[in-house]
């Protein structure tokens, strides 16, 4: 596993919370709050997830 965080967070700041999931970047709200927790291995994951699901991060 990776310890280094240089995966940056997919938050686009259109922060909107429908069900758990926010609605505009896709992370659940759970993610969303641990993100500066994760490393870079869990953060892909999530990554992979959005992009599977249709919600591709922003570029930032």
């Amino acid at each position: 596993m990776t310890d280094k965080k240089t995966i940056p967070s997919p938050c686009n700041d259109l922060c909107y919370s429908v069900d758990g999931v926010c609605q505009g970047c896709g992370m659940t709200d759970e993610e969303a709050n641990s993100w500066h927790r994760r490393n870079d291995d869990e953060r892909q994951k999530i990554i992979d997830r959005l992009v599977a699901a249709g919600k591709a991060p922003a570029k930032k």
